[in-house]
């Protein structure tokens, strides 16, 4: 694991350890000190030592463990560490800030720069715009969802022909929020039409859809070219944008999908029916019955997404004796959960699938059993709580953030957080910071 330099973290660290928790003293200090030197096996032993549940030096051992792993070498870790400040929201508010000023790298600065602008922080993303440059493409992919649209309008246009799909398409997301004009519209029209990348031609046509209605005629022939793209992500692109303008023709092609054969797109187009706020009933029954169609297809892919695509819906829509059929005849198991959690864990046949499925090894048996626990059950509990001792670190990593952050055992699950792998250390760490 990285080390740094700890004393300055360690006086930080235990004056919030001070101020959190009345007469503290020293005794959390030793075990932060180890764990900012990247000695999580000391920092263990020290914590252990207290002899008690020390939230705020747990949780200091877990802020140090993520700042490590975001300014390390490994980029994919540093990345997974970012990942983890992400989903702890404000949270990690400060430990971002602290990142600002004393990351390693004007990346890891980036990186955490482009955190706090998605908390609103107006300061950080002002840096990041500064900061990004046209040849840096890591740069502008962090910064362009924060540029001014008025103001930097001309800028996007720019990066709108940039080398990078992935640029460009960042750029013409950002403009979909610029205010309408006849420039503006043309230039997203003819990117949904002529650019190389679909990721490209799809995000112009949602940038057109957010600009409705007030894009001129043209954009609602740029929509219906859209329908005959040859990539399916496109088309399904055009069919959203179109409900911005005429509904009914966007009906139409979701009811030609649905009227096919089972797919990926034919799915997502089903669900998209049968969550939209207006729909009629002919509509919502093609779909309801492309969905059961689905469940029954050969490739079990296509039958996990239709399971999922049913528990979209609220449960009062949910066919619940047609998902209990498909659960009693379904023989994968990664299926065979997601029926399960769709039928919900409070039916009996549902419960008893999710008891099978937490008795076996495997990411599988962690959500079946997080789900049980979610409902009381002891014994899931109890599980849960085996399989983060399992011998593989993925599963253990799934085993930390339902033991700390779903059931809040952030002190019995401790060795979960000073695991020898990355990948659980940053799991529990993460779990524990979104607390």
């Amino acid at each position: 694991m990285p080390r740094r330099s700890a004393a300055p973290r360690v006086l930080a660290y235990h004056a919030l350890a001070c101020a959190l928790l009345a007469g503290c003293a020293t005794r959390g200090d030793a075990a932060i000190e180890a764990a900012a030197s990247g000695q999580l096996a000391a920092a263990r032993q020290a914590y252990d030592a207290i002899g008690e549940h020390d939230a705020p030096t747990l949780r200091a051992i877990a802020r140090i463990i993520v700042e490590l792993h975001a300014q390390g070498r490994d980029d994919a870790r540093s990345r997974a560490a970012f990942a983890q400040l992400r989903s702890a929201g404000t949270r990690a508010g400060s430990t971002l800030e602290w990142l600002v000023f004393e990351g390693r790298t004007g990346r890891v600065k980036a990186r955490a720069l482009s955190l706090l602008a998605a908390l609103g922080d107006e300061a950080a993303a002002g840096t990041l715009r500064v900061l990004a440059r046209k040849d840096d493409v890591a740069m502008l992919r962090l910064a362009l969802p924060y540029y001014d649209v008025e103001e930097q309008a001309e800028r996007l246009r720019s990066l709108s022909a940039h080398s990078r799909a992935e640029v460009r398409a960042g750029a013409v997301a950002r403009l979909g929020s610029a205010s309408p004009d006849a420039d503006l519209t043309l230039l997203l029209r003819q990117l949904a039409r002529r650019d190389p990348a679909p990721s490209v031609r799809a995000a112009a046509l949602s940038a057109l859809a957010r600009q409705a209605p007030t894009g001129g005629p043209g954009v609602l022939d740029a929509f219906e070219a859209a329908l005959g793209d040859g990539e399916q992500s496109v088309r399904m692109a055009a069919a959203r944008g179109l409900h911005a303008f005429d509904s009914e023709r966007a009906g139409a092609l979701l009811s030609s999908l649905i009227g096919g054969d089972v797919s990926h797109h034919a799915i997502e187009a089903a669900r998209t029916v049968m969550t939209a706020p207006r729909v009629d009933e002919p509509q919502l029954s093609a779909a309801r019955g492309h969905l059961h169609r689905a469940l029954l297809d050969d490739d079990p892919k296509l039958r996990s997404q239709a399971a999922v695509a049913f528990s979209s819906l609220p449960a009062s829509l949910r066919p619940v004796a047609r998902l209990v059929e498909a659960l009693s005849a379904e023989k994968v198991a990664s299926v065979r959960l997601q029926l399960a959690l769709s039928i919900g864990g409070a039916q009996a046949p549902a419960a008893e699938a999710l008891r099978k499925l937490m008795a076996k090894d495997g990411i599988d048996a962690v959500t079946a059993a997080a789900a049980l626990a979610d409902l009381g059950e002891a014994d899931a509990r109890t599980r849960l709580q085996a399989l983060g001792e399992s011998t593989s670190a993925s599963v253990r990593a799934a085993a930390a953030r339902a033991l700390i952050g779903q059931l809040g055992l952030a002190h019995t699950s401790r060795a979960l957080l000073f695991d020898r792998y990355a990948k659980v250390q940053l799991a529990a760490a993460g779990a524990l910071l979104a607390l």
